[in-house]
């Protein structure tokens, strides 16, 4: 973001500009005027010239100042807009990985996008929240996980694992990302039935992270939290969330075709 504010500020002080008009062409002509007889004609006619040109030197420097001074204003509100969007990312605290699990990863993961973008200013390479599965006990070759089975590959569902998305955010937000968790949990429907969709919230320590009293408060009377031990079967209808430690049941990405897919 201080790169876009510094090249702002280049473009829009040393781009292309309409030159302002010069005295140069009046100077000469003022300067090397042939002396004539004094006549009303003779006279009266270069000095209505030079008052026009003159009059246009002036009305070109206004307008050339009002150009600069909106240059200003803009560059202005543009070092405003990153100092500020900083200031709040400061202000936020410290931040942290944690992964959240209902229905399919497609819906949920364009629901924290939009959040990430509209609450926490993020933009294109700034978003954090990609697709992936958690919460089973095994993994495939080389810590592989995929969609489906096809050709021998390891699937997700069959080693046990949820859909997911992993989000990186402040801790302040912490529970304002876990509210909409829950709401996806809420809204879960018929055909998003099965062990991979069940829902799930994963952080660093589980129940005994520093931050689980955040998730708990958000969750008290709404859903039952239960600590997640792996491979669990499907949560629908039950209100339950399993709350993994993501020290043991740590988020692997899903493939590059799923992710932020249209739902």
């Amino acid at each position: 973001r201080p790169f876009i504010a510094v090249a702002s500020i280049v473009v829009l002080f040393f781009g292309p500009r309409r030159p302002a008009a010069s005295l140069a062409p009046l100077r000469g002509r003022v300067l090397t005027r042939v002396p004539v007889a004094p006549s009303a004609k003779t006279e009266s006619a270069p000095q209505i010239g030079d008052q026009q040109d003159l009059r246009q030197h002036r009305q070109d420097q206004g307008e050339e100042r009002i150009r600069a001074s909106r240059r200003w204003t803009v560059a202005g509100a543009a070092v405003l807009g990153v100092l500020t969007l900083s200031t709040l990312a400061r202000a936020a605290g410290p931040e942290v990985d944690i992964y959240f699990g209902s229905g399919t990863f497609y819906r949920l993961q364009h629901e924290l996008v939009m959040k990430e973008a509209l609450e926490l200013g993020r933009r294109e390479g700034d978003i954090t929240a990609l697709a992936g599965y958690a919460g089973g006990k095994k993994a495939g070759p080389l810590e592989r996980l995929c969609y489906n089975g096809l050709l021998g590959a390891p699937d997700h569902v069959s080693l046990g694992h949820a859909q997911v998305v992993r989000v990186t955010l402040p801790t302040s937000k912490i529970s304002d990302f876990t509210k909409t968790c829950l709401e996806q949990v809420k809204g879960r429907i018929l055909a998003q039935q099965g062990p991979q969709f069940r829902a799930v919230i994963g952080i660093r320590g589980g129940m005994n992270s520093e931050y689980y009293p955040l998730i708990s408060e958000v969750c008290d009377g709404k859903v039952k939290l239960v600590k997640g031990e792996g491979n669990e079967p499907d949560t629908f209808g039950t209100d339950t969330v399993y709350v993994y430690d993501s020290r043991k049941f740590p988020w692997r990405p899903a493939e590059t075709s799923n992710q932020f897919r249209d739902d």
